[in-house]
């Protein structure tokens, strides 16, 4: 029992660690991702960057 524990919390591990570090390149590359659909007043752009949407940045500058 004790040497299935002892792999499963070392596959735990490495799987963290590997993914951990994915993220961490992507960083690195400039590679990020947003949760478009919770951003109000933005969409994504064809660059892949931020765009003001003029019609929600209204309701933006309301609540601010």
């Amino acid at each position: 029992m004790t040497v299935l524990s002892s792999l499963s919390q070392e596959e735990s591990r490495s799987i963290y660690e590997n993914v951990t570090w994915g993220k961490r390149k992507a960083m690195q590359d400039g590679h990020f991702g947003l949760p478009w659909s919770l951003f109000l007043g933005y969409e994504k752009g064809e660059d892949g960057l931020p765009k003001i949407v003029p019609e929600e940045a209204e309701i933006v500058r309301f609540i601010f």
